[in-house]
């Protein structure tokens, strides 16, 4: 038989699997679209096509040398927007393949070109989008706030991009260790503000959503579930979200009927908007997990894991190879934990415990510029 040797009990901290500046880059997923001559000429290159082709299957390593060979195409047609539109394409893959330093250099390029004055609007806030995202994977919370408050002052006319920038303002906010708490609040009272669309109630969700995500982080476990309970979720993927950190943070408060009930819709809401195998479902497989570790429910809670995991390491396609490399890794860190805990037929369990842990220490170094969220733009387009 099977059980576990000691409390499988988390505090609040450890409950939140991931930090904030993990989190945010979810609301880097919404990305301004770009209907422009340019954008239209780009879709009809072969080489381009190619490049979206790999990319939507999730062959994003294959996708790099179309991509870089449209990307000298549109210099060679000495058009502004059709280079920055090219390096979109590339900067895209080169995010969601985790090459942080090679996406930022695109992304800088772009908005160098941008400023030169002879981009479409809609082309100029694409760039900028781009670059805040491009901060918040490398974990620079500073640096993507003040690109986001710069795209804010540039889309005051557009009720959605101004929305998405103060998305982004949060997001960036919530990202450091040195919390700007104000900024934060004042971007989310501007969200709220220009609210009209359907697209601006999703990104204002998702900026809540974020929020009780760090107050979990920190602690915080009332405030946590306060502001989730209060999120109105216009669409699955943000509800889905919502659930988790609901779950999660009422697991947190020992309300622990209700956190399963919460993590199970996250499960379903998941799978409706990835798939049985997506890493979402995945997440959500992993949050059931720790909850049954906690309830010292050992068979469930190893089953879970092991579902999880098996998910993680087949599994190819959106968002990327680096979103799934982080939630693995920390889905091995947690079953490497729970094993520790555990005995078989009187012998501790270490081994397994090792084993899991080796494995998201070479998963890990697979992708040395961090494990981070992944950005599928180059699909905007």
């Amino acid at each position: 038989p099977i059980r576990i040797m000691a409390s499988a009990a988390t505090s609040a901290r450890a409950l939140s699997r991931f930090p904030a500046a993990v989190r945010a880059r979810h609301l880097s997923s919404a990305c301004p679209l770009v209907y422009s001559p340019a954008a239209q000429e780009l879709k009809r290159l072969p080489e381009f096509a190619a490049a979206v082709e790999y990319f939507a299957a999730g062959q994003y390593e294959k996708a790099l040398a179309p991509a870089y060979r449209a990307l000298d195409v549109c210099k060679s047609m000495h058009v502004p927007a059709m280079h920055l539109l090219g390096l979109e394409a590339l900067a895209s893959t080169h995010g969601v393949l985790g090459k942080v330093h090679d996406e930022l250099s695109a992304r800088e390029d772009q908005v160098t070109i941008a400023a030169g004055g002879r981009c479409t609007e809609a082309e100029a806030l694409l760039a900028q989008h781009g670059l805040v995202c491009a901060f918040l994977r490398r974990g620079d919370g500073a640096a993507a706030a003040a690109a986001a408050k710069d795209g804010l002052a540039a889309a005051q006319e557009i009720p959605d991009c101004r929305a998405l920038f103060s998305a982004h303002i949060t997001a960036a906010c919530l990202a450091g260790s040195g919390v700007d708490a104000e900024d934060a609040a004042a971007a989310l009272t501007g969200l709220e503000a220009g609210a009209g669309s359907e697209r601006a109630a999703s990104l204002t969700a998702a900026a809540r959503v974020l929020l009780a995500e760090h107050y979990l982080a920190n602690g915080d476990v009332a405030g946590s579930i306060e502001v989730a309970r209060a999120v109105v979720a216009p669409e699955d993927r943000v509800a889905a979200r919502r659930a988790s950190v609901l779950g999660r943070a009422l697991q947190g408060s020992g309300a622990v009927d209700e956190a399963e009930q919460e993590l199970s819709a996250a499960l379903k809401l998941a799978k409706r908007v990835g798939g049985a195998d997506s890493v979402e479902a995945a997440e959500a497989l992993l949050d059931l997990a720790a909850l049954f570790a906690a309830k010292l429910d050992a068979i469930t809670a190893e089953g879970l894991f092991h579902s999880a995991l098996g998910k993680l390491a087949h599994g190819t396609g959106a968002p990327g190879p680096l979103s799934r490399a982080r939630v693995h890794c920390a889905g091995l860190a947690a079953f490497a934990d729970l094993c520790d805990k555990l005995e078989m037929n009187g012998k501790k369990r270490t081994r397994e415990a090792e084993t899991a842990r080796e494995k998201a220490t070479r998963l890990a170094g697979a992708f040395p510029e961090g494990v981070a969220q992944g950005t599928p733009s180059m699909l905007a387009l």
